[in-house]
């Protein structure tokens, strides 16, 4: 009896191992793959900031009745979200084949 225990614990620590090591290989894929998105889009929303500054008031006026801050909302949350499915597709990939499981 005992040797079936230390066979089932030795089995569930090499579970538990492998689990947290995707785990964590995953999170932090996906945390360097954020980061990245977010300064992009960042610097892309702080381009369209600088050159919607620059124009008249009148156009800004239009713009807001029309709801281009809403469609530029719109825009760059569907960029964040392709890229995080990105991210997540891309880094999923890589924790299977890099520890064993099948593809």
């Amino acid at each position: 009896m005992p040797l079936f225990m230390a066979m089932l614990g030795g089995l569930l620590v090499s579970l538990v191992e492998n689990i947290v090591a995707r785990a964590i290989t995953a999170l932090g894929i996906g945390f360097v793959a954020y980061t990245g998105a977010d300064l992009v889009l960042e610097q892309a929303k702080g381009l369209v900031r600088s050159n919607l500054a620059g124009l008249p008031v009148e156009v800004v006026a239009i713009g807001s009745m029309m709801g281009v801050g809403t469609a530029l909302t719109i825009v760059f949350s569907a960029y964040a979200t392709r890229m995080a499915l990105m991210g997540i597709k891309s880094g999923g990939s890589w924790v299977r084949s890099h520890y064993g499981a099948a593809k």
